[in-house]
């Protein structure tokens, strides 16, 4: 982003892609997006990260609290995963929608 913004694209090494898949699954605070619900602590973060190829990634304290990132070698592979660190997540009265990624894997 420093290169891009600065005019100097060709200076330093190129970048570098995986060939992993990434799901990102949003959970998000009781009410959102109209009434979000006060701040309330969020558990199992822990659990969810011991999961190989999981990351937890924290938005704020109400709205849009964590996404869950599943990382795998499909599509299919990465959305188990953030499904899998999304159920270990404690939040009261939190949501998530069921239905990221399905369209690519069916």
């Amino acid at each position: 982003m420093l290169r891009a913004a600065t005019g100097k694209l060709d200076d330093g090494p190129s970048a570098e892609f995986a060939s992993d898949k990434a799901v990102t699954v949003v959970l998000a605070s009781e009410g959102y997006p109209t009434r979000p619900a006060p701040v309330r602590e969020l558990g199992g973060v822990g659990s969810a990260e011991s999961i190989e190829g999981v990351e937890v990634c924290f938005g704020g304290t109400t709205g849009r609290v964590a996404s869950v990132v599943g990382i795998g070698e499909s599509f299919q592979a990465a959305r188990t995963l953030a499904y899998e660190g999304i159920s270990r997540l404690e939040l009261e009265g939190s949501h998530h929608r069921s239905d990221i990624a399905l369209r690519v894997i069916e």
